[in-house]
């Protein structure tokens, strides 16, 4: 039984699975040989070359953009990285900072999969590192348990020392000003 055939337009036909194994790491490599080409890798629902309900990633020789596609027409950009930058774009595809988001109304989301609000803890951080890539000082806006169960804080870590510089109490919604248990609207 034929488990390929190639007709005249070049399509491949498998009539099973295909699974390349190799002990030393297999290599699947789509190469244009041209600067000015694009490579694509297309996963879809639809019939051979079409473009419908699906994803798959291409790299734009033309414009030195790896993307990630996915949608009911599987060409629509979802992430672009920049080959000679690295800039990241969700929404864009053409991200003008490390992590560039682009959306109507965008939210960005850390979520803390603690079972309970009493061990709860998501944290942003903001920080700057030595020359070796170590990181030295920070801030931290963090939902935690500073002010209470899953309290809001806004921390700094200077020289290895960490102070609290904003809370707000989930209980009653005061505000502290170096301080974690604010007793007032205003604890200052």
């Amino acid at each position: 039984t034929d488990r390929l055939s190639i007709n005249n337009s070049g399509i491949s036909t498998f009539t099973t699975d295909v699974r390349i194994v190799k002990s030393s790491g297999p290599l699947l490599e789509l190469t244009t040989n041209t600067g000015a080409a694009d490579a694509t890798l297309r996963l879809s629902e639809g019939t051979p070359g079409s473009t419908t309900n699906g994803g798959g990633m291409f790299y734009s020789g033309a414009n030195n953009k790896l993307h990630i596609t996915c949608g009911t027409d599987s060409t629509t950009k979802r992430i672009s990285i920049l080959r000679d930058t690295g800039l990241v774009g969700i929404g864009s595809a053409s991200p003008t900072s490390i992590l560039d988001i682009v959306a109507a109304d965008p939210v960005l989301t850390l979520r803390d999969t603690s079972a309970t609000v009493t061990n709860a803890n998501a944290t942003l951080r903001l920080a700057e590192s030595d020359g070796n890539g170590v990181i030295e000082n920070y801030w931290d806006v963090v939902a935690d348990t500073t002010a209470g169960n899953f309290g809001f804080a806004i921390k700094q870590n200077l020289g290895g020392t960490t102070s609290t510089r904003f809370t707000i109490a989930p209980a009653t919604g005061y505000v502290g000003i170096g301080t974690n248990n604010p007793t007032a609207p205003l604890h200052v």
